[in-house]
Formats: C-alpha cells, sequence, structure tokens
C-alpha cells in the first residue's frame, strides 16, 4: 500500500483547509484564478474569495456555485470524499480503507460507486473513440464459478470478450458478451481494432473468417503449443491480462453479476492509464 497516499488522507482529514490545498494542489478543483463557463448561461464564472463561491459575471443570470464546484458536494463533507477519491485512485479496497480512515463503509461505498459509474463512462468513450494498435491479440475468458465445467450468463458465470495491443504496455479492451459467436464477436472487433491490422487468436470457431473482414489473423493452437511454431504469433498478452483483471475482482471481492460491466471497465481504465494513482485521481476529476 502507498503510504504516500495515507499520509495525503491523514492530512485531508485532520484539517478542512489543508484538504481544499490538497485539492488545488492535484488540480481535483479548478484553480481560483481561473475563469469558469456558467453552467446556466454560458458566461464566465470568477472565484469570489469574499463569499467562497463561483459567480457568474453575467447581472441578468448571478449564479453562483459552492466552493467545491464542480462536484455537487456540501463543504463540510468535502473532506470525507476527497479521501475517498484518494482512496480510489490508490486502488484500496473498501474494507482497508475503512481500517486506515474513520471514515465508515457506506460512505466510501457511495463514493466508490460515483467514481465507477464515472470511470465507466470514460472507458465507454475510449472504446468508441480510439481503437487499439495494428498488432492486436484476442481472447474471450468465463468469469465466475461453474459446475462440472458447465454454466452461462444467469448460471454462476459470464463470459468476457476482450482485446489488446501485442505490444507490452499496450491499452486493453474487455467487455461481457452474451455469446461468443461470429455475430457478436466481429462488429466488436472492427470497432476496436484499425482496418487491415494484425489479429492474433485461438482457433474458436467466431474468428474463422477474420480474413474475410479485411484482417490479417494468425491463429495458435492451444490444444498442441502455445506460440505458433510456424509464424511464431501468439496471445500470451491477453491471457496473462485476464488473471490481473480477475485478481483485481477478487481482490476488491467484486462478486455482482449485475456491475461486471463496470468492474471489468475500472480494471481497463486503471490498466490503461498505468495504475498511476495522481492521474486516475486527475482523470475522475476531469469527468463531469
Amino acid at each position: 500500500m502507498d503510504l504516500s497516499i495515507i499520509e495525503i488522507v491523514n492530512e485531508i482529514l485532520k484539517d478542512q483547509d489543508k484538504a481544499f490545498e490538497i485539492a488545488l494542489k492535484y488540480n481535483i478543483l479548478p484553480a481560483r484564478n481561473r475563469s469558469l463557463v456558467c453552467p446556466k448561461c454560458g458566461h464566465f464564472m470568477e472565484y469570489n474569495i469574499n463569499s467562497d463561491k463561483w459567480k457568474c459575471h453575467n447581472y441578468k443570470c448571478s449564479t453562483s456555485r459552492s466552493c467545491t464546484y464542480p462536484f455537487d458536494i456540501q463543504k463540510n463533507h468535502f473532506q470525507k470524499f476527497l479521501a475517498c477519491l484518494f482512496f480510489f485512485g490508490a486502488d484500496i479496497p473498501i474494507y482497508e480503507a475503512v481500517k486506515i480512515s474513520n471514515i465508515s463503509s457506506q460512505i466510501i461505498e457511495r463514493n466508490y460507486k460515483q467514481f465507477r459509474e464515472k470511470v465507466h463512462m470514460s472507458y465507454q468513450n475510449m472504446m468508441q473513440t480510439k481503437t487499439l494498435s495494428f498488432h492486436v491479440q484476442i481472447d474471450e475468458s468465463c468469469f465466475g464459478k461453474r459446475k462440472y465445467n458447465r454454466g452461462r450468463i444467469g448460471n454462476g458465470v459470464v463470459w468476457i470478450f476482450g482485446a489488446c495491443d501485442a505490444t507490452p504496455g499496450g491499452n486493453v479492451y474487455m467487455i461481457p458478451v452474451l455469446h461468443r459467436d461470429a455475430n457478436t464477436l466481429i462488429p466488436i472487433i472492427q470497432s476496436w481494432c484499425p482496418p487491415g491490422c494484425i489479429i492474433n487468436s485461438d482457433c474458436w470457431a467466431a474468428y474463422n473468417n477474420l480474413d474475410n473482414y479485411g484482417f490479417a489473423h494468425f491463429t495458435v493452437n492451444h490444444s498442441t503449443n502455445f506460440v505458433n511454431p510456424i509464424t511464431l504469433e501468439h496471445t500470451q498478452r491477453i491471457e496473462s491480462l485476464w488473471r490481473s483483471a480477475k485478481n483485481f475482482l477478487r481482490k476488491h471481492h467484486y462478486i455482482s453479476h449485475q456491475h461486471i460491466e463496470e468492474y471489468v471497465a475500472e480494471w481497463c481504465f486503471r490498466y490503461n492509464n498505468n495504475y498511476d494513482t495522481f492521474q486516475i485521481i486527475q482523470k475522475i476529476s476531469s469527468i463531469n
């Protein structure tokens, strides 16, 4: 656990002025010398130090917002909110955050849920606007437990389809799917992968016709080897990422299938942001 985060959280909870100072330092709250766009009239707002509020300069509007704007948080609740944001950014599970601080599990859980919703929104936008690289690995994996090696959604398991850049450190996308047939997976592949890119996969039948969609498709028969002995292509990176994602869900006790898409999105978001605590905090803060 990052001790510097614990020290920051202790400072936040100890003193309200210090909490606001930290929020400004890490660009969680907008700098007081900035001009913000008024949410009502589109004019500009400036911070008034005497009233401790953001005020619109349009006299016909006169909209004001609290010192915690753009967050809809009361000033006396901001310390706990900010502490939870640092806990979440540092990937500290709720049960550990409760031990470190005097914040109740209900408050932490409520804030984590809000942050996770923002992360999910940001992750969805990234999937829709940013394709993976020109060399991609794809695979599917079963999340959850099955009896006798059998199961489907609603019976203890969820199938997740994933794709990642073949290059170490590249981005990864994962999403739950109801079916693993070509009609389900190929449109996802087309939205995530640039036209003409190289795709590595196992020999699952849904991938058989990827060549017909303009992709250079290489397969690995995992029943005989992990690396294709002729092409030397493999899917080892996406397979290792499945382990990381599942370990993340276990660490946080994420077991609800109802929210599996948000849980997987959270892990992908963290991974794609290099698990950088402060980068994650600032990105969440910028999502309105």
